[in-house]
């Protein structure tokens, strides 16, 4: 585990995954539960934790008290060697709790990618309360740490802000600028951050002028051999202006004159070092310098050579697209800093202050709401998604979008609306590699997977050394049972430098299904080492699982449920027992599945993969009041209402012998068949059980066709045994007898007690 995974503060660096505290590189003893109680306090830095909070993170039930916790503080105490009487690094607030108070700089692998990539914040996170989980939905493809399920979390791939995806690349006969960092010489704090954030966004109406993304701009620092957080200087933006093709870099200042402010802005080809565009504003007070900020773009964008015509239809003042008031819009950009940190605290207090200061302030009423939904909060994330989309009304065009398209997936669940959404703004900003890459995403969410790999292959054309344009058009061709290209794109990627762990589970996932087994060795070698282990586990057990390897399988997950536990995500370790339920059931151990349900905390009223596989193993209440509760009058969760509702109910028809009634309550889910392997099969089943036989094959044949659609699944080997009883029911013993030889050569190292995996055995035989 090297440096890149680690978090920095003052002369110590931490390393979680190597469990590890070390001072100038000499490592300093600790014992586990010290280490973990630092973890979690530099994990939160500036913020009051709690007693509490530590000892349910860290113990969790088990019966201690205050004095272990107080141990485990005097022990870091002394290996950071700071005195109790002192402050230092953990500060205790009595009657309250602890605080780290050192600025901690993390580089953890899941913010930087380790490839100048934008931050892509949990993307993990469950909208359990709109019943997204089907099948491994919450898991495959959301369930990737860099693959978000959710809109909002992609749009972070521009990595500038949590709402902004609105950088327009370069339309024919545009501009593509390097934009500076903005040089604020008035000794005024309050225009810090402030002025650069205000002028991108001005300047990002435009599709006529490109701003190289933060991404780009990040990954061309590091590969200068610079952190990818440097201040961009002039000297540093012409060199990467140069590597990326730009044409021109842009910079801004403020000076002051006397009591009055002096705005500048110079674009400066970075060919040929002749000055393209300049603008020079005076300002009587700090009231004006927004206005002055907004006719200084239009200006630079004139001379840059846009139109009226696209300046007058795609300028919107900024004090009308963000906020009037100077320090909302500082507070915004801050939260934006500590958004790009990973500080989703320190962002959430940041961005609240923002619409304390303007309620009318829409994007920060958004970027608040992405803060609460990268923490797991829907609820909350939920209220502030609708404020921000009931004060859109005068952003710009392209914000208005955003927000529009979030709102629908994110705060409602309506990945249709939310696509057109998409789809009006990349006709405004065809080149937007960040639009497309949503895009992507929508679609592969949906399984409309043609549509998937073109919209990614834009994102690629538009932004080729994107890691996460790479990934997405990588699962895109893999979900597409494209598998020769999605290796071709992903081993790319790893080439260039964009070696993180989306791009690696994906190779492992099509070499486990291809049986690769040199492959698999050497990206479970790569991910073993690289977080989130987590998630590594996760693919382990159902690589396990897609051969029938229960026993291993159960290892897998169970690691995998402690990891996530202790990386803070309850709800995510909870959905792992449903990974070993799914197969439990498949596997025909019911009881094994009962057993593991009842382990799983709450009524599973929420969850539709819970009631789906209640209901599978004899209880039928759960997913009966599932259904009950659900098609509310205007309701649009599309994977609610097309897929988690319909799954349930026909379940509970099939079960109580309606074959006929369940194949019809399907029939909402046949437009998104190819998102998980669960719609046809569960309707393969309910048309053997009607006698409709040739159905049930070509279902079964659907599933063995597209095996992509979920590559480390069980069900697709299991396509071969049920479609071989199809066909023993057809009174075809040839090709029934082809498809059991495929299926027990493919689970020729399953676990020899499996009950299915014996009950083929014994129905081949008697063919």
């Amino acid at each position: 585990m090297g440096q890149a995974d680690s978090r920095r503060f003052g002369e110590f660096r931490l390393d979680p995954v190597e469990q590890a505290l070390y001072r100038n590189e000499a490592r300093v003893p600790l014992n586990r539960r010290a280490f973990e109680v630092l973890v979690y306090l530099v994990d939160h830095p500036g913020r009051v934790v709690t007693k509490e909070e530590l000892l349910q993170h860290i113990w969790g039930d088990a019966a201690v008290d205050e004095n272990n916790l107080t141990q485990s503080i005097s022990a870091l105490r002394k290996a950071l060697d700071q005195r109790a009487d002192e402050s230092g690094y953990i500060m205790t607030l009595a009657g309250r709790g602890y605080q780290f108070t050192a600025r901690v700089e993390d580089s953890v692998a899941f913010r930087s990618q380790a490839s100048g990539e934008g931050m892509l914040l949990d993307s993990r996170t469950v909208r359990t309360s709109s019943l997204m989980t089907q099948g491994r939905r919450h898991i495959s493809p959301s369930r990737f740490p860099w693959l978000p399920v959710a809109i909002v979390v992609l749009l972070l791939a521009a990595g500038y802000g949590a709402w902004r995806w609105t950088h327009p690349t370069v339309s024919p006969g545009g501009t593509r600028l390097v934009l500076e960092s903005f040089q604020n010489t008035t000794g005024d704090t309050q225009f810090d951050q402030t002025l650069g954030h205000a002028l991108q966004i001005d300047l990002e109406e435009s599709p006529f002028v490109n701003l190289l993304s933060q991404s780009q701009v990040g990954a061309t620092l590091m590969d200068m051999q610079h952190k990818d957080s440097d201040a961009l200087t002039h000297a540093l933006a012409v060199e990467v202006c140069e590597r990326n093709s730009a044409q021109a870099t842009l910079q801004g200042a403020i000076a002051r004159l006397g009591q009055s402010f002096v705005l500048t802005f110079e674009a400066i080809s970075c060919v040929s070092g002749k000055r393209l565009a300049a603008s020079k504003t005076e300002v009587a007070s700090k009231d004006d310098v927004l206005r002055a900020l907004d006719k200084a773009a239009d200006s630079i964008r004139r001379q840059l050579g846009e139109s009226a015509a696209s300046r007058e239809r795609y300028e919107t003042p900024i004090m009308q697209s963000t906020t009037s008031s100077l320090d909302a819009l500082r507070a915004y950009s801050l939260g934006q800093e500590s958004f790009a940190r990973g500080d989703m605290p320190g962002a959430q207090a940041l961005f609240e202050q923002a619409v304390a200061l303007d309620p009318n302030f829409a994007s920060a009423y958004m970027a608040l709401a992405t803060s609460f939904f990268n923490r797991g909060d829907t609820d909350h994330a939920t209220k502030f998604y609708t404020m921000a989309y009931e004060r859109r009304a005068h952003v710009s065009q392209g914000e208005r979008l955003t927000i529009e398209a979030t709102y629908f997936a994110n705060g409602i669940g309506d990945y249709e609306e939310a696509i057109r959404r998409i789809k009006q703004f990349v006709q405004i900003y065809p080149n937007s590699d960040t639009a497309w890459i949503t895009l992507t995403d929508s679609y592969t969410e949906l399984g409309e997977y043609p549509e998937a790999v073109a919209a990614g292959e834009n994102a690629v054309r538009n932004n080729p050394h994107s890691g996460i344009s790479a990934e997405v058009l990588a699962r895109a061709y893999q979900r597409a049972n494209r598998f020769a290209d999605a290796k071709r794109v992903a081993r790319k990627a790893i080439a260039e430098g964009k070696d993180h762990w989306g791009i690696h589970s994906i190779l492992f996932q099509i070499a486990a299904f291809e049986r690769d087994t040199a492959n698999v060795q050497s990206e479970t070698a790569w991910m073993m080492v690289h977080p989130p282990l987590s998630y590594t586990y996760d693919d382990l057990g159902f690589a396990a699982t897609l051969w029938g390897r229960l026993h291993e399988g159960i290892d897998d997950f169970n690691h995998a449920r402690i990891e996530f536990t202790r990386n803070g995500d309850p709800t995510t370790a909870e959905l792992q027992q449903l990974d070993l339920v799914r197969f439990q059931i498949l596997a025909g151990e019911p009881d094994q599945a009962r057993a593991s349900l009842k382990q799983m905390p709450g009524d599973g009223g929420d969850l539709s993969d819970k009631v789906l596989f209640q209901a599978r193993v004899g209880d039928l209440a759960p997913a009966k009041r599932f259904v009950a509760n659900s098609g509310s009058p205007g309701e649009r969760d599309t994977l609610s209402t097309h897929i988690g509702v319909p799954l349930a109910a026909a379940e509970v028809d099939l079960q109580e012998h309606r074959p006929l009634d369940a194949i019809r309550a399907l029939e909402p889910a046949k437009p998104y068949q190819l998102n998980a392997f669960d719609i046809p099969f569960l309707r393969a089943r309910a048309e053997t059980a009607a006698g409709q036989f040739d159905a049930a094959a070509a279902d079964y044949r659907l599933m063995l066709t597209n095996p992509g659609i979920d590559t480390v699944a069980a069900e697709y080997w299991l396509a071969h045994l049920y479609l071989a009883r199809v066909l023993v029911l057809q009174h075809n013993t040839a090709a029934a007898r082809a498809e059991y030889q495929t299926f027990l050569s493919g689970w020729a190292a399953a676990d020899p007690d499996l009950p299915i995996l014996k009950a083929a055995k014994a129905e081949f035989a008697g063919l």
